[in-house]
């Protein structure tokens, strides 16, 4: 509406000034949050470049070299143990076992056993594991948890970066791992502050949707899963 009382275009623009201000005000916590979170964001990505180009590549297992059997005086070729080798002697449960047509077990070096997890403070609730399932029209995210906790969940398109913020959990997951049989995912890294919260960053392949973000209980009604659905973006399907 067109005023010509200078006192009444004067007032409004006021008003309208105030009403700018009123909403940055609403705005600035989130902004300055969102630039804390690029910064941790950018922080991890390089961790997880790093990661993935420190990583060795495969060894060939070493080729032992068998010495020549030498002949006896009589010119027979007869089996002679190598000098650094003691020969083996079945023990008599193995005898026995061979006598009975049983199958003998094969004794070796022992395997390193599995790390055991850290213990989990007492209180806390931990994120114990994350699978990736590929669907027919989605690729789907879970996190078990030990119990129920809040989460959020958001997506970068332009980083391509799928980011899930779980403040009051810790994780006892794998902190790193990569996903190449995924249609959509290509790694994911998560830092915890030890006693939370926990930030997990998932890189994407593709630009991408978030369809659906929720919670449902775990197994035989213990803990907590959380539930991520992501789809391809379709524009960016057809390109």
């Amino acid at each position: 509406q067109k005023l010509s009382d200078p006192d009444l275009r004067i007032s409004r623009l006021e008003n309208a000034v105030q009403e700018l201000r009123n909403d940055f005000d609403k705005m600035a916590p989130s902004i300055i949050r969102l630039i804390a979170i690029e910064s941790d964001i950018q922080t991890l990505v390089k961790q997880l470049e790093t990661l993935l180009n420190s990583e060795p590549p495969p060894q060939k297992a070493p080729t032992q070299e068998i010495a020549p059997t030498p002949l006896s005086s009589a010119g027979s070729s007869a089996p002679v143990a190598l000098a650094d080798e003691p020969a083996m002697e079945p023990d008599a449960p193995a005898l026995e076992s061979m006598a009975s047509g049983a199958p003998v077990p094969i004794t070796g070096q022992a395997s390193p056993p599995a790390p055991s997890r850290p213990v989990l403070p007492a209180g806390k609730i931990a994120v114990l594991d994350m699978r990736v399932g590929e669907h027919p029209d989605k690729t789907r995210i879970v996190l078990d948890v030990s119990g129920k906790t809040s989460f959020r969940a958001d997506l970068d398109k332009a980083e391509k970066i799928l980011l899930v913020e779980l403040p009051e959990t810790v994780w006892r997951a794998p902190a790193s791992t990569r996903y190449p049989d995924s249609k959509l995912l290509v790694s994911h890294v998560a830092e915890s502050t030890g006693d939370g919260p926990t930030l997990l960053i998932v890189q994407l392949k593709t630009d991408a949707d978030l369809i659906y973000q929720g919670t449902m209980s775990g197994k035989d009604g213990k803990g907590q899963r959380i539930i991520i659905d992501l789809v391809a973006d379709k524009g960016a399907a057809t390109q």
